[in-house]
């Protein structure tokens, strides 16, 4: 019988909320039951109700390990820094090769509607995501251009989180997701920012009027 380090108890826990990944890429949410976890993983009834009270406690582990919903500590111990580029790769190498398939998604999306816990899982994701992009982008040479353009910055994020949402349409759907065209793509909202910042400096410069008017007109 092993002993139950830490990381051992970790690692049964891990098999399991993988276990029900691949159960709902087949059945979905609704119909995949512990009997199904307990084929899947080869564990028992009882070492599953020893890490999770119930599947409702396996599902929001799963949207969590799905969303990577880290806090912003725990995530630059991962990453090492908040380097742009170091996130973006990351990033993308996690959507595009995890193991779990996307056909669940719109499934936890329903969920999270009515289930307070995976609906506080998205919320808590967007958030960390959303300010660790930020620092990240802080890193970028010149990105001072950018802050002083945070309508620009958003719209930047936005494209983003939109090139990220195309690669789990594309799982979603059976494609094959490219992690190299994806990140070209980034680079040109990255490139583009950069140039509609600097043109509307520009452009504010010319006619003399204060930056933000210039923005606004």
């Amino acid at each position: 019988m092993p002993i139950r380090t830490k990381e051992y108890m970790q690692d049964v826990r891990n098999d399991i909320v993988h276990a029900l990944a691949r159960c709902i890429s087949r059945k979905g949410v609704a119909d995949t039951a512990i009997a199904d976890l307990v084929k899947e993983s080869g564990l028992s009834t009882g070492a599953i109700y020893r890490h999770f009270k119930n599947k409702d406690e396996i599902v929001v582990a799963l949207v969590k390990d799905r969303l990577h919903a880290f806090d912003e500590e725990s995530l630059l111990k991962e990453l090492g820094s908040f380097d742009f580029w170091g996130y973006i790769d990351w990033s993308l190498k996690r959507v595009t090769t995890t193991e779990h398939v996307y056909l669940a998604d719109l499934e936890f999306l329903s969920l999270a509607r009515v289930n307070p816990k995976i609906r506080a899982v998205y919320q808590t994701s967007e958030r960390v995501w959303t300010s660790v992009l930020e620092k990240c982008v802080a890193t970028l040479p010149g990105s001072d251009a950018l802050a002083r353009h945070p309508e620009i910055q958003r719209a930047l994020l936005d494209s983003i989180r939109a090139i990220g949402n195309q690669i789990i349409m594309q799982r979603m759907i059976g494609s094959k997701a490219d992690a190299t065209a994806a990140r070209r793509q980034i680079e040109m909202s990255v490139e583009g920012a950069f140039a509609l910042a600097a043109k509307t400096r520009g452009a504010a410069r010319a006619s003399g009027k204060p930056r933000a008017e210039a923005v606004s007109g």
